[in-house]
């Protein structure tokens, strides 16, 4: 949302009912986001905070993208009641943590980086390192902006281009990009299941093993260089050649196999959603209604919960009736999910893309 006018109340309103929309669909509130002007100067700040106010009370996560933020803490205070996540061009893990520590960063919130080189013909080594370094500085997320403009008269700024039949063509850049945040998720199920063994006394001794080997990866093959932007002091990445990201790669899935080793046969499986355990270790919800069967067999296969006796969790109703203008609604109780469409179709369709939109952890896939 690009103006900083207060909306007229028939936008307003909009606003509210597509926040509605959005959790009635399944869609969990921590990750419902809208995204307000970029890169503006500090004087805009108070403006800013004011949209983000309204939004979040329609239910929506504000961000936006600032390259020197987490520099000056008098700034970031401006926006912290309304944002929940920070798009930093400029952003190190000390500085972060220090923002934390003075509460400016909410429990919750989330920083990462972003680059414009999306919208350039760069080097695959380029692009690749953009997410190899999200993975070392342990950032929340990362951002990559993906532009087609011009078509094919700004190739040195496009990621892609244009080919026969109007079919998008691919590039190295584009293939770094996706490598590097495919070894970003990588490393962010590496540090989950560290947090998970953490403790567990029965790994104690397999849990420092796994520990030495991930800082051999990031601070060995991986390492700091010191970083000062705009008064800030921290530390980024150096560049990581090919032959580092092979390296760190080859030696990230060797751990991650390691802790599926370790691991096998035991029960860690966890999904969640909107902060509800749906299923976790030896706990599963129970699923009542029509297509409750549908559901439980999908959940089952997409999360790879084996069969076995496990204890009754939250209780999930589904149910045959009108729902209005939406297909199926969600909603969410004091102590149950109820699942409501108009047709049995409608709630296989509910059923399936719900389970797309909750959090697994503790699962190999």
């Amino acid at each position: 949302r690009y103006s900083k006018k207060y909306p007229e109340p028939d936008e307003l309103e909009n606003w509210k009912r597509l926040g509605l929309i959005l959790r009635q669909k399944g869609y969990q509130d921590k990750d419902i986001f809208v995204k307000i002007l970029d890169e503006q100067p500090p004087d805009q700040f108070p403006a800013m905070a004011a949209m983000g106010k309204w939004l979040k009370a329609a239910g929506f996560r504000p961000f936006s993208t600032f390259a020197q933020l987490f520099s000056f803490p008098e700034r970031l205070k401006i926006l912290d009641p309304s944002f929940d996540l920070y798009q930093g061009g400029i952003c190190g893990p000390e500085t972060v943590a220090a923002r934390r520590k003075e509460g400016l960063l909410k429990p919750g919130d989330l920083v990462g980086t972003y680059t414009g080189y999306g919208n350039s013909w760069q080097t695959y080594e380029t692009m690749m390192n953009w997410g190899v370094q999200a993975a070392f500085l342990r950032h929340d997320f990362f951002h990559n902006h993906e532009y087609m403009r011009g078509g094919n008269y700004r190739l040195t700024h496009n990621i892609i281009r244009i080919g026969d039949n109007f079919i998008p063509e691919d590039s190295p850049a584009h293939e770094g990009l996706r490598d590097g945040m495919d070894f970003a998720n990588l490393a962010g199920c590496c540090r989950d299941w560290l947090d998970r063994l953490e403790n567990l006394p029965e790994y104690t001794k397999k849990l420092r093993d796994f520990r030495r080997r991930y800082d051999e990866i990031f601070g060995g093959i991986l390492r700091k260089k010191p970083l000062q932007f705009a008064g800030l002091v921290d530390y980024a990445m150096e560049r990581a050649t090919l032959a580092d990201y092979l390296k760190a790669k080859t030696a990230l899935t060797d751990l991650l196999e390691k802790i599926r080793e370790a691991t096998r046969g035991k029960d860690f499986a966890r999904v969640t959603w909107n902060g509800i355990a749906l299923c976790e270790p030896a706990v599963i919800f129970q699923a009542e209604g029509p297509e409750a069967d549908y559901f439980t067999a999908a959940f089952r296969k997409a999360f790879r919960i084996p069969k076995g006796k496990r204890e009754p969790g939250v209780k999930i109703v589904f149910k045959i009736a009108p729902t209005g203008d939406l297909s199926y609604r969600i909603e969410r109780e004091k102590d149950r999910i109820t699942v409501t469409a108009p047709t049995a179709e409608g709630l296989r369709k509910a059923a399936d893309n719900w389970i797309n939109t909750m959090d697994p952890s503790g699962i190999w896939f």
